[in-house]
């Protein structure tokens, strides 16, 4: 079970208060709110157009920063290092969760949609590109055969895969 907010925030040692306080400065917005699916590792608000994470542990922004060149990257910028981590992103538009996933069949088509298009976009640019190997890709989409109603299409993803990168 995903802990709540305030279970997270606990373990990180600041309050909701602190959070949308930090939000509220980084976004030049006084109306602040958490985001509907927290994540399990940050407790995310967003104010305007802007979304705030606070995290306990940092992002691989190594592996991040080599993929926002690209059109499905958002920019993400750290803010704050101790004592936890603040990370900025504008609002890419509504996100999509595997909460969401177990419940919604639009949300389940639209992610694979969008990972079907990633993976197009990988083949034109080199994977290493990004340095993500096939295993990755591979790992990704077999976790993806657990979602209900889509593995058939899941599957044809890692067989075309599979075929075009023996080629």
């Amino acid at each position: 079970m995903l802990p709540t907010a305030e279970e997270y925030l606990a373990r990180v040692g600041i309050s909701k208060e602190e959070c949308h306080a930090i939000a509220k400065s980084l976004t030049g917005s006084t109306d602040v709110f958490p985001v509907r699916y927290q994540g399990f590792n940050s407790y995310t608000i967003q104010g305007g157009a802007v979304v705030v994470q606070i995290r306990k542990e940092p992002l691989e922004l190594e592996t991040l920063e080599r993929a926002m060149n690209k059109p499905y990257v958002l920019q993400t910028t750290c803010k704050q290092t101790e004592p936890f981590y603040v990370y900025v992103t504008p609002y890419g538009g509504r996100p999509s969760c595997a909460k969401e996933f177990r419940v919604n069949r639009a949300a389940q088509k639209t992610a694979l949609r969008d990972l079907a298009v990633f993976l197009a976009q990988s083949c034109q640019y080199p994977v290493t590109e990004m340095g993500f190997s096939l295993d990755t890709i591979k790992e990704h989409l077999e976790l993806c055969l657990r979602l209900p109603g889509i593995q058939d299409k899941v599957q044809d993803l890692l067989d075309n895969l599979r075929n075009r990168f023996q080629e």
